[in-house]
Formats: C-alpha cells, structure tokens, sequence
C-alpha cells in the first residue's frame, strides 16, 4: 500500500497547481529524498572506480514530470530506503523488494491493458481499471529467498523456518530435508488461510533425448476424465469422470442455493461465509482428487516404462 500510495499521488497530483495534503506530502519526501540518493550514487560509483573495477555510469534519479511521472519500483526503492520508511524496513530484505516488484507489474499490466483498450475497446470486457489498495486488514502474495527461509531437522521431521515471525516453522515431514535446496518459498492467502509453495533446486538429469518404443497415450475429458491406450499391448484403462462431474454440480447447486438466500437479504452482498466455506472446500476435494489421479497414472507409467 506505502508503494502504491506514492504511485498513485504522483499520478493524481502532478498536472495539479494545488495539490491535496497527501499530494503535496509525497512531493515534498521525493523533492528531500533525491540529492540524498543521488549523492548514494555517485558515491557507490567512484567506491567501483577506485577498486579497479569498470561500472558503468550512474542513472540518477530526477523529480517526476508530467511525461514521465511514473515510480518503477527502483525509484520506490531508493525514496523508502532513504526516508527510513518504517513499512519498508518491517519486512525482511529481498521480501520487501520482491513486494516491490508486485506492484509494479500491476501497473505495467494496467498500462498494457490501457493501450488494448485506446486502440480497440472491443477487445476488452471493460475499461481497465487503476490497481487499487489493499484493505486494512488484507492480505498479499509474498515471496522468500533462500537466504529468508531455511529447512532444519528439529528431531525425527523437518521444519521450513520464517524470518521476523517469532520462530514461526512449517512442518514439511520428510517430504523435504536439509539436503533440498531451497530456491523460493511463495505464501498466498487461499480462502482464510494460506497455501504455501516451495520451488527447491534440482540436480543436473541427463536430458538425452531417446527415440520412444512404449508409448502411451491420453484422452481427457469429462464423463471419462481420461483414456489411457498404449502400443505395448497392455489392458487400456479409463479413468471415471462422472463422479466429479456430479459432485461439482452438487457444489454449484448449494452455492446457487445461498446465493438466491444472501440476495433477498441484502442485495449489494455477494458471498458469504457459508460460501466461502463451499468455495475452500471444493477446491480441496478436487485438488485431492487430481493428485490422486496423477499419482495412479504416474506409478503405472513408472511400472510400465
């Protein structure tokens, strides 16, 4: 919010001649801000000239103009680091810049999508709308390094640990070990709790591409979720669909049912905690049951490869 504030008081504010209170704060942190970051700059420069290296020459930071008004997340950066900003420093290094970079892809999304727009409206469902901030009390996508989150064996399990969280651990059994290595780690709310993905690093695999002799093919589809055949005259398989199919018309039943309830009580609300409730739900039945498909079908290709 501290990064899309500035953005957005920039924006508003720049063609002004007088400018509201949060406008005119935001110009004033910029206008202190910029020798004290240029200076950093110039310093950091002649640091590299004087240690025999070949930098090359400092981009320094000048005050917004009406064509070229934009903050990328470099300029934000460089304002929050030297104001001392309290937001920035709460979060851990490289977290902090990663959430950075989120917003600032939110805006080149907008920009790109406002050109869509401009030059054929039609191809678009509707005018694209600024990035917005987040309630007080939301929640973001936030991304660890591998220099922020670490696996250490507490025991017979390991745990992912978390910086600046009171010694808050993940248990990831021994599904992970302290051999892993961990590249990111990204946390995203999911339905009033979070989903956790950790990408680790893996060893070089011999990539030798070889001419296939079992072969095997697959048909997805709905009331047969998928057709298995093969050339090494094995026993084709089927995969049901139906049952999926009818428990997500089952869902889709009971979340129209509370729909219709909510909109005769009140008519600008549009979800519930009930469906909510049937939202997290669903999706976890489902994705279970998609692992447990993949697994099935992997293990017989494993078995038969």
């Amino acid at each position: 919010n501290v990064c899309m504030f500035y953005i957005r008081q920039v924006m508003t504010g720049i063609k002004k001649t007088v400018r509201t209170e949060n406008e005119q704060h935001v110009f004033d942190v910029i206008e202190q801000a910029l020798p004290e970051i240029n200076k950093i700059k110039e310093q950091t420069y002649e640091n590299k000239l004087a240690k025999g290296e070949h930098p090359t020459s400092p981009q320094y930071r000048t005050f917004p103009t009406e064509e070229k008004w934009f903050l990328n997340w470099y300029y934000v950066t460089d304002i929050l680091k030297v104001s001392n900003n309290v937001d920035y420093y709460a979060l851990p290094g490289q977290v902090n810049t990663a959430v950075l970079k989120q917003v600032n892809d939110n805006w080149k999304s907008y920009f790109a999508l406002q050109k869509m727009w401009n030059k054929d409206p039609s191809s678009l469902s509707g005018k694209p709308k600024i990035p917005h901030y987040r309630k007080s009390g939301g929640r973001f996508d936030i991304f660890f390094t591998n220099q922020n989150c670490k696996i250490k064996e507490t025991g017979n399990r390991f745990v992912l640990t978390f910086p600046c969280s009171g010694g808050l651990t993940l248990n990831v059994g021994t599904y992970l070990t302290t051999k892993d290595k961990v590249s990111d780690v990204k946390v995203k709310p999911v339905f009033g709790g979070f989903e956790v993905n950790i990408a680790t690093e893996m060893e070089d695999v011999d990539c030798t591409y070889q001419e296939p002799t079992r072969i095997c093919s697959i048909d997805f589809g709905v009331d047969n979720f998928a057709t298995i055949s093969n050339n090494m005259g094995l026993r084709p398989c089927i995969v049901k669909g139906k049952d999926l199919k009818s428990k997500n018309q089952w869902f889709n039943k009971c979340i129209s049912q509370l729909q219709g309830i909510l909109a005769k009580v009140n008519k600008n609300k549009k979800t519930s905690k009930r469906i909510r409730r049937l939202y997290a739900r669903r999706e976890r039945y489902f994705r279970h049951r998609f692992h447990r498909i993949s697994n099935v079908l992997v293990d017989y290709f494993a078995c038969n490869q």
